[in-house]
């Protein structure tokens, strides 16, 4: 019998994330840069996912930091809305229970949120609609 860790988990370790939803997410902002620069220009991320020590994540939480935020927000109202939260998932991928929890009580104080599963063109028709573009 061997005291050797067979898999990451063994040590409490992650698998590196796979970084698709990051660049779903940086293909968006460039063309939201592009196309609307004014709305770029009041639109950011909310980094709440990464690694991160014990310590780091309580600070975080401490200062602020919730579970299931979504990853873009876009402070620019239109009609009824205040702005708009997008979730970025790899294909394949859904919501966590805390993101689908925190987008309901987001569309309940008249934000618009949604998830955008392994297609930018998909965001960027939401984004259009949005808009009114």
């Amino acid at each position: 019998m061997n005291n050797y860790c067979s898999s990451l988990a063994d040590y409490g370790w992650k698998k590196k994330r796979n970084n698709e939803e990051q660049k779903l997410q940086t293909e968006f902002m460039k063309w939201l840069a592009y196309q609307h620069p004014r709305v770029r220009e009041v639109s950011f991320s909310i980094p709440n996912e990464g690694r991160r020590s014990w310590h780091a994540g309580k600070k975080m939480k401490d200062a602020g930091l919730k579970k299931g935020v979504p990853d873009v927000f876009i402070a620019y109202p239109v009609k009824n809305f205040h702005g708009l939260f997008i979730e970025f998932k790899s294909k394949g991928k859904k919501a966590s229970e805390a993101q689908e929890s925190m987008m309901a009580l987001l569309r309940e104080q008249d934000y618009q949120a949604f998830v955008i599963v392994g297609d930018v063109e998909e965001a960027i028709e939401k984004v259009n609609d949005y808009l009114g573009a």
